[in-house]
């Protein structure tokens, strides 16, 4: 202590860095630098080919971690607050050298033991495949296709992966995986699915070196057991006077099996309906009835196959009232485009 007089008594304020001495004459300030301990208890905790993840215990938050490969001299520096740390973008199958020192506002501690840590080899797995497509084959069935990945990694064998999926596209159930041993096969087939449903699909490689990245999804949906709606249904007018109707179809874009027959449903809105049975070479139905002026008449067509009716086309039409102008309108049968009203 500098400029301090004889026979005067002081009154010294202490930091927490001060140590305090007391003596009978009173109280006589020392100052002593509180550097931090030197850290203990490092350790590797996790090792990557390009990457160590380290542990240790320190009295202090801030640390200054050493590191250098051990064929080296020279240590590089990270200062890091904390008690772990990952060190990155380290070379593959290389033994590295480190130490941690802890910091304060004091200075430095002595640096810890140093340990050896060496990261793993670097492992290329097989890129992902490409071009993928999913096409329903039947209604319990697809067929996957794809092309290699464009690494030069010799490809044992593929993992099909699939899934349900529900109109927000979020997994419905739980991921099954097919394996396709060869790696000169590029397609398969996944069976035991449900009808009418929707399903992703992924395809990975996998090598020696292990699992490769997953393809880009892609998204199909299995057939129906029973027939779609038929297509191009369209309602005509026949007679002005006596207000027939005649009803055309076409055979469904999907069968789904073999064609039994069609069902042509008909009537008045708010009405009973009428149901006709028709072969299966039928594709147009004439109403035997006079149909009231002015109502609003509504007709179905089904298909059916060995499993059921299947979905149907729908359509709408006003009689006129008394004009020679007539009024028909069409509507959408769930998801499917229903025609046609001339």
């Amino acid at each position: 202590m500098a400029q301090i007089s004889r026979n005067y008594s002081y009154t010294y304020g202490i930091l927490k860095s001060f140590l305090l001495l007391f003596s009978l004459n009173g109280i006589i300030g020392q100052s002593l630098l509180m550097k931090p301990g030197k850290p203990k208890g490092l350790i590797l905790e996790e090792a990557t080919a390009t990457s160590l993840k380290l542990s240790w215990e320190s009295e202090s938050t801030e640390t200054l971690l050493q590191y250098k490969p051990k064929a080296e001299e020279e240590w590089w520096n990270i200062v890091h607050v904390g008690s772990t740390f990952t060190l990155q973008q380290l070379r593959p199958d290389t033994e590295y050298e480190i130490r941690v020192v802890a910091m304060n506002e004091y200075g430095q501690s002595q640096p810890s033991d140093v340990i050896e840590a060496q990261t793993g080899e670097l492992v290329i797995v097989p890129n992902k495949p490409t071009k993928v497509t999913a096409e329903p084959i039947t209604s319990s069935a697809i067929f996957v296709e794809w092309e290699p990945p464009n690494n030069n990694e010799i490809i044992l064998g593929y993992y099909v992966y699939y899934y349900e999926t529900n109109n927000k596209d979020e997994m419905v159930g739980q991921e099954l995986v097919q394996i396709m041993q060869g790696g000169n096969k590029n397609e398969a087939v996944i069976t035991n699915l449900k009808a009418d449903t929707q399903y992703s699909v992924q395809v990975a490689g996998y090598a020696l070196s292990g699992v490769g990245k997953r393809s880009k999804k892609s998204t199909v949906n299995t057939k129906e057991i029973v027939p779609s709606p038929p297509r191009g249904l369209n309602v005509v007018l026949l007679d002005e006077d006596q207000f027939q109707v005649q009803v055309t179809w076409n055979i469904p874009k999907e069968v789904n099996g073999n064609l039994m027959g069609y069902q042509v449903i008909w009537g008045r809105k708010g009405e009973a309906y009428q149901t006709r049975d028709l072969s299966p070479l039928t594709q147009s139905f004439i109403s035997g009835d006079i149909l009231d002026k002015g109502a609003t008449y509504e007709f179905r067509v089904k298909a059916k196959n060995e499993k059921g009716l299947g979905r149907r086309a729908k359509a709408v039409m006003i009689i006129p009232n008394g004009s020679t102008e007539q009024s028909c309108t069409s509507e959408c049968d769930v998801q499917y485009l229903i025609t046609i009203c001339n």
